[in-house]
């Protein structure tokens, strides 16, 4: 769900127009996915990589219809897909000038901010710099964290987020992940990008 928002010239209050609605009693305003695991984010992204984002910019496409966010990635290291010393990420809504979008769901990525996404290529941003979007919105970004007792861990935000409950045919949140560090995930990504691909999530 896209929602567009402008602040008042005066009051610098913030006023919501919908441009897309969809009803969910469970989660209010979400994006509808399929669930998607570790192991399927890995088969159907290009490129999973683990980075720090650099630079954070929003800008219009489409006519100047639509804003997106074009976040710069140093790689540290690529878990598949060809290696690049950086790429950009590109995610749905922001903020140009006075006039922001919000896209329910997508990624939300920072400068400061250390990572693991699992990447769709859309192209170049710039000549040996790819061009990505998340595979299934914020599904597949993993912020890196430490904890208390040093680990590194990772988290995602999912709370934007729904799914279509095929058996009661009724809307969903998606569960919360449970607590998983940083080298395990590595783990899982390795083993299922070693694994012979069964079939590809539809």
């Amino acid at each position: 769900m896209r929602t567009c928002l402008r602040r008042g010239a005066r009051t610098g209050v913030w006023i919501a127009c919908a441009l897309s609605a969809l009803s969910i009693g469970v989660a209010g305003r979400a994006s509808v996915v399929e669930r998607l695991d570790v192991e399927q984010l890995t088969d159907l992204a290009d490129r999973i990589v683990i980075g720090q984002i650099l630079t954070s910019e929003s800008h219009f496409v489409d006519d100047d219809r639509t804003i997106v966010t074009d976040a710069v990635l140093e790689v540290e290291s690529t878990l598949k897909g060809d290696r690049a010393t950086t790429l950009v990420v590109r995610t749905s809504g922001g903020v140009v000038g006075d006039i922001g979008q919000r896209v329910a769901g997508s990624a939300r990525l920072l400068p400061g901010q250390r990572v693991v996404l699992f990447l769709e290529q859309r192209g170049a941003a710039a000549p040996g710099q790819p061009l990505c979007r998340t595979i299934g919105l914020a599904q597949g970004a993993y912020h890196i964290v430490v904890a208390v007792d040093g680990s590194q861990r990772v988290e995602r935000e999912l709370s934007a987020l729904v799914r279509l409950d095929g058996a009661r045919g009724q809307l969903a949140s998606l569960p919360p992940d449970p607590e998983l560090r940083l080298d395990l995930l590595v783990e899982r990504i390795r083993a299922a990008v070693d694994r012979p691909v069964r079939g590809l999530a539809p």
